[in-house]
């Protein structure tokens, strides 16, 4: 890891102008440059660098964030390789922090055990082109599955003879320690005696997203049911399964430039793919997907097609993990391959077009083909069918954006032939039955004097977005500055008190027991971090998430051109640091009146499906009451007219 301070020396040297300069053609504009957005396909100039915030921004795209940011995005580099590039170019030596005698320790195990790794993969490679057995076996085999010249290269394919400790002995004679053999799954030890574990298999090296070899996996060619067919090596420093996915070192490119991945199970069904031309696959290597995988894939697109075989198996094994890759916000779609069929197959038997036309015309949103697989099995069976329900409602709560889950209870509610309001308030039981498990529901401290009156306590999963984009502005942009806020007390007599922004506007929203339960992720993290004791901007300017990066690089710029346009027509004539006495404080009362509004807008249509209940309907009317109040209360004093 790069210490913070050589991060900081990095950042102070390189100029945003300098290093965009080198990969797009800029041309100053005002105290800005402009230049065709290398992200996507323009011909007008909408890319700006801002030299004196050091940030960038498109306003055809909308990526935006600092140096760092750019490279990572242009170059396709993680954070820390992004910092080491900047490094390179300005000539700052890389100082990693000190580390302790036991990260040392492991440090130099993990790098022998990647040189061992290398070594074997070498071996492998070598053997299956330049071994007789490798030659007359491995190769033919190859050939046999259809498999081409380029892709074995490409993948780097390799076969383990058969003989008892070919690479073992080899190693040896290298100087490659025997632990290490063992402890990456190369070898085993019975007996006191070494032997290989890969034999007589065709082997499949395993990647990092940088390109390292990792791992083995290993296919064996004679059909043996005491032999598994696929062995695989076991985790260690360099590898744990579910923390990679085969085949995505090659497929990244592909996968971002086509905005789209696919899913299969195993290495030969990525080759398969791969030879078809379908570059942009990746396989899971046989297991459930993990969190981890699928943030892999987050990475790099959104959009996510599961192929699966089109057996009984196949379609269990399409419901199964799903529901993980949904609560990434990931938009998900199914392909089931005709029944007997797998990935591997088919790329083989159809044409490159007729595999990509098929894939095309048969990928089905997950959502609705997992109602359309219920209700075959559900059938007539009102009971099955009532489960079939609740499991479709639970799988559509996982999704995190409000919106995408609203048109999902829509069509959900078509296909299933019932009420939506049905849907709805199952939907609600389960956000419920959540934050009562977790703990979000707590009592306010009534006797708190609050400056600006809070909301509450019932209300949640409201949001009024505009309104966190814009708090969140005003704590980046004037956080350390003050401001008056003026009232009366008692007597009539107007009282100024001075407050610091952020500390204003951190504890205005934390009086409410339930907020910030902002809708954005980042916007809630920025908040946080500020009320942490993070505030001074370039920390978020050059903040190790990328989308924080980015979010804030658009916060400060839409800030300038905003402001840019009210001058020229002459909206105002104070500016916006001279408005924070009114501005401060109208923003955070707009943002609650905003999410009293819009729960008091759907408690009422609440109310209205709400028939015979009388129970549930005093519930609601009680909640409509209290909002009512609150509502009144900013109206009374912000002059606001509550209708």
């Amino acid at each position: 890891m790069i210490d913070p301070a050589t991060i900081e020396k990095i950042l102070d040297a390189a100029d945003i102008v300098d290093v965009i300069g080198e990969f797009v053609q800029l041309r100053r504009r005002g105290s800005n440059y402009i230049g065709l957005c290398p992200f996507h396909n323009e011909k007008t100039p909408s890319f700006t660098v801002s030299p004196s915030k050091q940030i960038f921004k498109c306003f055809g795209c909308g990526v935006a964030g600092n140096v760092v940011s750019f490279i990572k995005e242009h170059e396709k580099l993680s954070y820390q390789d992004a910092l080491k590039f900047l490094a390179k170019k300005y000539g700052i030596p890389i100082q990693e922090r000190e580390m302790t005698q036991e990260e040392i320790d492991a440090k130099k195990i993990t790098e022998s055990l990647t040189i061992v790794n290398e070594f074997a993969h070498s071996y492998f490679q070598d053997i299956l082109y330049n071994n007789p057995e490798g030659q007359s076996v491995g190769l033919p085999y190859l050939k046999e599955r259809n498999i081409r010249e380029d892709i074995i290269k490409k993948f780097q394919l390799g076969y383990a003879t058969s003989s008892f400790n070919g690479l073992t002995s080899t190693a040896k004679t290298k100087g490659y320690k025997e632990d290490f053999l063992i402890k990456l799954g190369l070898a085993s030890k019975k007996n006191d005696k070494v032997f290989d574990k890969f034999r007589e298999r065709v082997i499949f090296p395993i990647h990092s997203l940088s390109g390292k070899v990792v791992a083995f996996g290993g296919r064996v060619l004679k059909k043996d049911e005491k032999t598994a067919k696929y062995l695989n090596s076991p985790e260690s420093e360099l590898y744990i399964k579910g923390n990679n996915l085969y085949g995505l070192y090659f497929a990244k490119k592909s996968i971002v430039s086509k905005d789209k991945c696919y899913l299969v199970e195993g290495y030969t069904d990525v080759l398969g793919f791969a030879q078809a031309g379908i570059e942009n696959v990746v396989a899971s290597q046989g297991t459930a997907l993990t969190k981890n995988q699928i943030r892999l894939i987050n990475r790099f697109t959104k959009n996510l097609t599961v192929v699966y075989d089109g057996d009984a198996a196949g379609i269990k094994a399409a419901i199964r993990g799903i529901d993980l890759i949904l609560e990434q916000g990931m938009n998900v779609k199914v392909v089931l391959l005709p029944e007997g069929e797998d990935p591997d197959s088919v790329s083989h038997k159809w044409s490159s077009s007729e595999l990509i036309e098929y894939l095309n015309k048969n990928e089905t949103d997950f959502i609705h083909f997992k109602i359309n697989l219920l209700l075959q099995e559900g059938g007539d069976d009102p009971y099955k069918r009532a489960q079939m329900v609740n499991n479709i409602v639970d799988t559509i709560s996982l999704i995190p954006d409000r919106i995408t889950r609203t048109v999902y209870i829509s069509d959900a509610a078509k296909q299933l032939k019932i009420e939506e309001d049905i849907l709805y308030r199952a939907l609600q039981q389960i956000f419920y039955k959540n934050r009562k498990k977790t703990g979000k529901f707590v009592k306010q401290d009534e006797n708190k004097e609050k400056v600006v009156p809070s909301i509450p306590v019932f209300i949640s999963d409201t949001y009024a977005l505009a309104q966190e984009k814009e708090m969140i502005r005003l704590l980046l942009k004037y956080g350390d500055k003050t401001f008056k806020y003026t009232t009366k007390n008692n007597d009539g007599e107007e009282i100024s008190q001075e407050f610091e922004v952020g500390s204003f506007i951190i504890d205005s929203i934390r009086s409410d027991s339930l907020h910030p339960e902002f809708k954005n992720i980042y916007y809630k993290q920025i908040f946080e971090d500020y009320a942490s004791g993070k505030t001074d901007v370039k920390y978020f300017i050059n903040h190790e998430n990328d989308e924080i990066r980015k979010l804030v690089a658009d916060l400060l710029t839409n800030e300038i051109q905003v402001s840019k346009i009210f001058k020229e027509r002459g909206s105002y004539t104070l500016s916006e640091e001279d408005r924070l006495n009114d501005l401060v404080v109208s923003t955070l009362v707009l943002y609650k009146r905003k999410v009293l509004e819009q729960y008091r807008e759907d408690l009422i249509k609440e109310i209205e499906k709400t028939e015979d209940n009388q129970e549930e309907l005093e519930a609601h009317f009680l909640k409509l009451k209290n909002i009512n109040q609150a509502l009144q209360v900013l109206s009374d004093k912000y002059g606001w007219v509550v209708f």
